[in-house]
């Protein structure tokens, strides 16, 4: 599970080179901003990466969109 951890600080919407660590050591370079309540984020490497997280009470709703690709996920607090 320590693959998927990982802390970062947000300062402005510049890009940062990302390291994917054990999921397979790929680098991207992601561009996070802000757009009211949603978080987006573009991963571009090899292929370009979509997220979108917003925060719904308990509930953190996220979009993965890849090429043709689109995944949904809803993570709730316990």
């Amino acid at each position: 599970m320590d693959a998927f951890l990982g802390t970062f600080k947000l300062q402005n919407s510049e890009g940062f080179d990302e390291v994917m660590g054990r999921l397979d050591g790929r680098t991207v370079e992601s561009t996070i901003t802000m757009d009211g309540d949603i978080m987006n984020q573009v991963q571009v490497g090899d292929k370009t990466t979509y997220i979108t997280r917003k925060i719904e009470e308990n509930m953190l709703k996220t979009t993965v969109k890849v090429e043709e690709l689109v995944s949904h996920r809803d993570y709730v607090r316990v």
